[in-house]
């Protein structure tokens, strides 16, 4: 895992390096006095999959999708 995107006080992205399931993760940072609260926006893609993997990359996108509009 290595840090992509790094903004004081706005933004911490982590990335995978290796492994089956390339995954990146933006952090929207928001300070409150001595603490920083991380806000985490979840998506999914297949960007990065390897073969037979990459083809089941859009149903994993709807699934995904749907699973969040039903936590709304």
């Amino acid at each position: 895992m290595e840090i992509t995107e790094f903004e004081v006080d706005a933004l911490l992205t982590l990335s995978s390096l290796s492994g089956p399931t390339p995954f990146t993760y933006p952090f929207r940072l928001a300070p409150t006095g001595h603490r920083t609260h991380l806000h985490f926006e979840a998506s999914i893609t297949g960007k990065g999959l390897p073969g037979p993997m990459a083809l089941l990359a859009p149903l994993a996108s709807s699934f995904f999708e749907r699973g969040n509009a039903n936590k709304s």
